[in-house]
């Protein structure tokens, strides 16, 4: 995960511990042009070239090396390298194990797993016991890491990850408006932030939105997806045909920069996020702290933080989906106020990790 590992090397968590940031360098990735090859020419990169890369550098007898952060933990199938040439200790950040738990069949959503990726999922899986120590972005992930291995119970804390606070940054107020095909501070819209993986289900989102429009329909409401156009098993005939008599009103942004999207959240009559299953869950976060109104599952961090604040919704009953979104269009002065809600923050997430660093190079095995 890019955005934490950055996280990480501020200097705010740099001051007490020297740390030292090292990653796969693309080769074959370099010079590979064909899309169906592309993948393959950066497992290379990742899989072969970086496991020599690391172990030069453990065994670089000019460094002490005390611990090693892999900072996600599909790259947990370092971690036997690691063991086997330092005595340093290692530390495995579990944002979600949603990856794992599909291949091992346990979500009749998803889609099977080919079989390279059953095969490269039970390497993670069998490599992550050779950890040390884990930290969760929730507490479901934690659940979920000492169900899958033995013996973690007690070598796992949950760090909730960091959000940046409400900012009344000018930039917001410069956002040029021409860039969108609707005026954000003029228009009624539903929100919705997020890829387009099966456990996303925007196509629940998609079916809320249709019978709001049908049920309210003197409102010229929009859909905003941030992110990729609908695939195939986000859509239906009935949708396609719906989006293709209202093409004004479901659209699609990508590439959005952060200050663009803290604008689209604090315009947003709601931001609807019905995923089956998350991580942590940035997105209602970084909307409540705007001041928008979420309808939510309560998966991930999401019911840990926003529990009295959120709505939330089972991702599996559309009707009750339906009827949350249809409430809060109707009744826009339950937004609640964000500022009651305690969001973590950065600040807050590199602490408790500095913590953990300090624990574990003194040999502690509790944050």
């Amino acid at each position: 995960m890019i955005r934490f590992g950055k996280l990480l090397l501020t200097p705010a968590i740099e001051k007490r511990i020297e740390i030292e940031e090292i990653k796969p360098i693309p080769f074959f990735g370099r010079f590979n042009v064909f899309q169906k090859t592309s993948k393959w020419a950066a497992y290379i990169d990742k899989y072969l070239l970086f496991h020599k890369t690391l172990r030069r550098r453990l065994e670089d007898m000019n460094r002490i090396i005390d611990l090693v952060h892999i900072v996600d933990h599909s790259n947990s199938l370092y971690s036997s390298g690691i063991k086997k040439h330092s005595s340093a200790r290692c530390l495995v950040t579990c944002h979600d194990l949603i990856a794992v738990r599909t291949s091992l069949g346990e979500f009749n959503e998803a889609p099977l797993t080919s079989k390279t990726g059953i095969k490269l999922q039970a390497w993670i899986y069998n490599s992550l016991k050779y950890a040390d120590y884990y930290a969760c972005d929730s507490i479901q992930t934690k659940r979920d890491l000492n169900r899958l291995i033995a013996n973690s119970l007690n070598l796992s804390d949950v760090i909730h990850l960091g959000t940046t606070g409400r900012q009344e940054n000018h930039l917001t107020r410069k956002i040029e408006k021409d860039s969108f095909l609707f005026d954000p501070e003029q228009c009624d819209y539903i929100l919705h932030v997020g890829s387009d993986s099966w456990y996303k289900n925007r196509i629940s989102v998609v079916k809320s939105f249709i019978k709001a429009c049908k049920t309210q329909p003197e409102r010229k409401l929009k859909l905003i997806f941030v992110g990729p156009v609908l695939q195939v098993h986000e859509s239906s005939l009935e949708i396609e045909n719906w989006i293709k008599a209202n093409k004004d009103r479901v659209l699609f942004l990508n590439n959005v920069k952060e200050e663009v999207l803290n604008y689209l959240y604090s315009n947003a009559s709601l931001l609807l996020f019905p995923s089956f299953i998350e991580g942590f869950g940035w997105p209602p976060l970084e909307a409540n702290i705007r001041g928008c109104q979420v309808i939510c599952s309560r998966v991930g961090a999401l019911g840990e933080i926003l529990d009295k604040i959120a709505t939330f919704i089972d991702p599996r009953n559309q009707k009750q989906i339906n009827h949350a979104v249809c409430n809060l269009l109707n009744n826009p002065n339950q937004k609640r106020d964000s500022q009651k809600t305690l969001i973590p923050s950065i600040e807050s997430c590199l602490g408790k990790y500095q913590e953990l660093y300090l624990k574990l190079i003194n040999n502690g095995t509790s944050a």
